[in-house]
């Protein structure tokens, strides 16, 4: 009888001990994402839109993260369905559809070639040790990292990418600071310029305005305004202001060549997409972000509480004054005016 007891004695210490746990609220891992891909010192910027791949457990990089290497070059045959990849004398030539690869030592190897995101993935130990480079490999924040060595002296890859880990939590000591100060909240005010409907002087004039101004915008784009001489020359001067470039697209074959031609003509891509209801499903499957309608949001003192987005369809008086007016009243609200976010949308 008395172990009996002193059982249940020890079974109400654990229940006991057990519930006061349970209201003890514990510290939580910090939450970081981190690129996925870098070159010698510096994180790839493309990274979260065409990340590291693994595909049967073979990693896997994007075609543009090679050619945004110093000295490399990179061409597609389209005729025999080959990548060359070269770096001075020597390169690796890959057929996507054999997925064999010749390299200039006159070797052929079997490799592997995949089609992401509209994006062609390779093997990159297969090219890095063709170009003359290396691979390093490590997992972080449980996210498998690339680096492709170029040079000798580098800063270790754990002190690289710590330096480039963006938080995915707000201490609760920062949110309450940033709650009890109004003006510190983040405010800001998005110029979304539609250049598929203003003609090519409306486009160079709010391109002269926006620098005027020190400003950048979001320019929405379509297939024309990459393929005409003149109307791509706007988009090259909105580029350097550092606009961010949204597609208007009909389908996705047409969101999959405008980007093939915006990295043609500016190497870089975009995952912001706008056009038919129809599009959202499938594009954000594969990692557009779809946004529709710009909500546009003005009144004569705007707030900017959150995002506020001004959608620009034409250059006249009228919305030169409202320009003037938005810009002020940011000013006043002390929110701060940038291009919508090409990784968030936002």
């Amino acid at each position: 009888m008395k172990k009996i007891k002193r059982y249940f004695k020890i079974l109400s210490l654990v229940i006991a001990i057990s519930a006061l746990l349970a209201v003890i609220p514990m510290p939580q891992a910090e939450e970081y994402s981190v690129p996925t891909l870098y070159i010698d010192n510096r994180a790839w910027h493309m990274s979260s839109l065409f990340p590291l791949a693994e595909q049967n457990g073979v990693y896997l990089v994007p075609i543009s993260f090679l050619d945004a290497i110093d000295g490399v070059e990179i061409s597609f045959d389209e005729v025999r369905a080959c990548i060359l990849v070269q770096h001075g004398e020597s390169y690796v030539s890959v057929n996507v559809k054999t997925q064999n690869a010749l390299l200039s030592t006159g070797e052929v190897k079997q490799t592997t070639v995949a089609y992401i995101n509209d994006e062609y993935y390779v093997v990159p130990e297969l090219c890095a040790s063709a170009l003359g480079f290396e691979v390093e490999i490590a997992t972080f924040y449980e996210k498998d990292v690339l680096r492709l060595k170029t040079e000798e002296a580098l800063l270790d890859l754990q002190a690289l990418v710590e330096r480039n880990q963006i938080s995915d939590s707000t201490p609760p000591n920062k949110a309450d600071a940033t709650q009890a100060t109004p003006n510190r909240q983040k405010k800001t005010l998005s110029f979304v310029a539609d250049f598929t409907k203003m003609t090519e002087d409306e486009q160079s004039g709010f391109i002269s305005l926006m620098t005027e101004k020190a400003l950048c915008a979001t320019v929405i784009i379509e297939k024309k305004n990459l393929t005409d001489s003149e109307l791509r020359r706007n988009l090259i001067s909105a580029n350097a202001l550092g606009c961010s470039f949204m597609i208007r697209a009909k389908n996705s074959v047409e969101v999959s060549e405008c980007n093939t031609l915006l990295r043609t003509l500016l190497q870089r891509v975009t995952r912001l997409v706008t056009g038919p209801d129809s599009l959202k499903v499938p594009l954000e499957s594969i990692g557009y972000i779809f946004c529709g309608k710009i909500a546009t949001k003005v009144s004569t003192t705007p707030r900017f509480e959150g995002l506020t987005a001004v959608e620009i369809v034409n250059l006249n008086a009228q919305t030169r004054s409202d320009i003037e007016k938005w810009v002020t009243a940011a000013k006043e609200n002390k929110a701060f005016i940038t291009p919508l976010n090409q990784k968030t949308g936002n």
